[in-house]
């Protein structure tokens, strides 16, 4: 009886997914943890909420419109953006993002130019999506935020396009990355352009959305707000890009919100379950 009730929870146990190939993707079965707590070794982690344990830093860097004076914003014990130092600092003014601190590595999103950076806080109030903040970026101008090339394969972004100008890139370089929405050639939706391919996977909208994005099996594998995921065709094994909110040049850039980019540089699609949900659970989005 002890040898069958000793099988009997071996097999459970497997069957949970307890039992781990070192080959096949990391699969975590729950966690109550922060969502890099859950699916860690990010190669990338820009978002106003806390979202590894471990990370002891500032969420993001703020200059106020009133004196161009800076000052770096953390997080409350809940792990929520510091918003009341955020409107204290701020005022009755605008208040912009000057630098994006990244959670998992060292790697932080900066734009020094005033006039490109954008912009979190409006005469005093600080910009919400779902209740939660958010950071607005503006085609027009562009904005953007420029960090050191990054080699990713899978990313999670949450984000809104408020206006379908010629192509809402998220997270790009100069020459590809991936959309929100668009009206140049084929973009119709959440997709990206490896500089071949351009690839979509909804129809255009401006809602908040999260999608997560696995490049594999020399395929782009999107899924948007928790539903099935879709194979969008044949794609890069891989994007390294240089920035938040456009590409940057030929004003192609953002109009709309991003309020959080994960990205990984490892084979975490076997996670995007625990990913989705641990997200949707803060933002409320699906």
């Amino acid at each position: 009886m002890r040898f069958i009730l000793t099988i009997l929870l071996f097999l459970s146990v497997a069957s949970q997914g307890q039992i781990i190939n070192a080959s096949a993707p990391y699969r975590p079965l729950g966690c109550s943890g922060l969502l890099l707590d859950c699916v860690p070794n990010g190669v990338g982690a820009y978002s106003l909420r806390k979202i590894k344990t471990s990370y002891s830093g500032n969420c993001i860097r703020v200059r106020r419109s009133s004196d161009n004076t800076e000052q770096d914003i953390g997080f409350t014990a809940s792990g929520d953006l510091d918003t009341a130092t955020l409107k204290t600092f701020v005022g009755a003014n605008n208040g912009f993002v000057v630098t994006w601190y990244t959670q998992e590595g060292s790697n932080n999103a900066t734009q020094t130019t005033n006039a490109l950076q954008p912009r979190i806080i409006t005469a005093g109030t600080v910009l919400r999506v779902n209740g939660k903040p958010t950071i607005l970026f503006d085609e027009s101008i562009p904005t953007g935020l420029v960090f050191t090339a990054t080699t990713y394969t899978h990313t999670a972004i949450v984000a809104r396009s408020t206006t379908i100008v010629l192509v809402n890139y998220v997270l790009t370089n100069t020459s590809v990355g991936l959309y929100w929405s668009g009206t140049a050639g084929d973009v119709t939706g959440i997709g990206g352009f490896d500089g071949t391919n351009v690839r979509n996977s909804t129809t255009e909208n401006t809602n908040i959305n999260v999608a997560f994005f696995s490049m594999r099996s020399s395929s782009l594998f999107i899924t948007v707000n928790g539903g099935s995921e879709s194979n969008t065709g044949a794609f890069a094994t891989s994007l390294s890009p240089t920035r938040i909110g456009g590409r940057g040049n030929l004003g192609i850039s953002h109009t709309g919100n991003i309020s959080e980019i994960i990205m990984w540089n490892s084979n975490v699609s076997g996670s995007s379950s625990t990913v989705l949900s641990n997200i949707n659970s803060y933002y409320s989005i699906y």
